[in-house]
């Protein structure tokens, strides 16, 4: 398995693993060149490739599931789920939108899906704790 490192990057798992599968539609017209080499034709090809990487990544046996919206909107910004487990199960990021109480729950092609959709959910990642210096030392900024 390829596993990726975040260290000292800021960024969760997730993210760092989704850099390493950028999508460049620069190159060719009608075709993406993903990072790792995956040619693609579409974006929900790169999607479907990059989800795929993210579970094998992230996912564990003891991995939290979720079965209720309270649950899902409980988790933190940045967690990231997949939704549905199976053939159909789609990658999701929970975004803040500014107020915590405006957030949406995103799939990997930019996709807004609600809390109801997503159910039942395996969560993959949670983003790390910021520490009460980190936190302070970013509001200076």
């Amino acid at each position: 398995m390829n596993t990726t490192s975040n260290i000292d990057t800021g960024r969760t798992r997730t993210e760092t693993v989704l850099a390493a599968h950028e999508c460049d539609w620069t190159i060719d017209w009608n075709r993406g060149h993903c990072a790792c080499g995956l040619v693609v034709t579409s974006e929900e090809e790169w999607a479907q490739h990059a989800g795929r990487t993210l579970v094998s990544e992230l996912w564990k046996p003891t991995a939290e599931q979720v079965s209720s919206i309270r649950d899902l909107v409980a988790l933190p910004e940045r967690s990231t789920v997949l939704a549905r487990p199976g053939k159909d199960g789609i990658v999701c990021r929970r975004m803040v939108l500014g107020d915590p109480t405006l957030s949406a729950w995103i799939d990997l092609t930019g996709t807004i899906h609600g809390e109801a959709t997503l159910l039942p959910a395996v969560v993959l990642e949670r983003p790390p704790r910021r520490s009460p210096r980190n936190v302070r030392a970013r509001e200076a900024i």
